[in-house]
Order: structure tokens, then sequence, then C-alpha cells
């Protein structure tokens, strides 16, 4: 029941942040739609996030003998599998292969926040849950870094569309609709 009274308390942060508890719609060309408006607030609200996490979650994934019993040993998938088959994401973090976009091809804010990659070398079904709890973790701290170092900056830029010379392609490591560019 805990980890729906924290998934209420995540609801509770998007909404202070976008004003939407399910449609957050806050990007748009050239930045956001609305600035944060009590950073404070909302670090607060991470926090105890955080601390609901650490407290709740992660132990559930990591210590429960009923979770290790049905997970551990099961669905092996070795690194040599994973490299063959071209996995990525968390799958391949569990399976030992240290790689991650935002730090193999840094984007928005990445780079300057820093953050660690939670690999484990087992390869089951254990270590991808664990892999994914402990990146729960990572996400907050990186949550949190952000709110406490947020520029006081506009919001948007002025000329939202960019300029691409012709002939060159554009376009980022995750792209998303419409953000790849061929003139």
């Amino acid at each position: 029941m805990e980890i729906y009274n924290l998934r209420e308390r995540v609801m509770d942060v998007l909404e202070a942040i976008s004003g939407n508890r399910v449609n957050y719609g806050m990007m748009c060309i050239g930045g956001v739609i609305r600035d944060i408006i009590d950073p404070a607030n909302i670090l607060s609200g991470v926090r105890e996030i955080r601390r609901g996490l650490e407290k709740d979650v992660i132990p559930v994934f990591t210590q429960d003998a009923t979770v290790k019993a049905r997970t551990a040993r099961i669905g092996i998938l070795s690194r040599e599998d994973a490299l063959t088959y071209g996995v990525v994401g968390p799958t391949a973090r569990a399976s030992g292969l240290s790689m991650d976009i935002r730090q193999d091809f840094p984007y928005a804010a990445y780079q300057d926040l820093g953050f660690k990659i939670v690999t484990l070398p087992d390869g089951d079904i254990q270590a991808r849950i664990v892999v994914r709890a402990l990146e729960m973790l990572e996400s907050v701290r990186l949550i949190e870094q952000a709110l406490k170092e947020l520029p006081n900056t506009p919001i948007r830029i002025d000329d939202p569309m960019p300029v691409i010379p012709p002939g060159k392609p554009r376009c980022g490591p995750k792209p998303l609709a419409g953000s790849c560019f061929i003139i």
C-alpha cells in the first residue's frame, strides 16, 4: 500500500510542476510551457519520494525472500548474449553492460549533472528489477540536483526555429517525433 501512497506523492509533484496530474505537456519548441513556481516546494516533495523509495520500495526488490526466490538465477541474459542481441537500457545494464545514452551521447543537462550508471553482472530477472529500482533512486538524485541548480533564465527562447544548413542532417541521440531534420 505504501507504494500507492508514493505514487500519489509523485503525482502531486508532477501536478505542482505542470498543473496536471496526468497529461503534463510541458515541452514546446524552444523551451517549456510554464516555469516551476516554487522549486523549494518541489525539492521537498522529491526528497520525500526518495525517502519513500529507500524505505519502502528498494528493500522489497533487494531483500525480500519471496522476490529473490522468484527472480534470482531465472531468465539469465549473459553479457555476451546482450551484446549479440543488441540489448539496451536497464536490461543491458543488468547484464553488466555499462552503457547509457545520457553518457555516451549527452544531451540536455545530463553532462552537467553527472550521474552513476547502475549495472549488475548477474543478468537474471532479479538484476533487471534491482537495476530499475536503483535507477529510480538515481533519477530522483538527478532531479534533486537539477532543482538545486535550476538557472533563473527565460523558459523559452525568442526564436524557437533552429537554423539548419542545407543538406545537413541533424538528429539527436534519442529522437522524438519531429526532432530529425534533413534539408
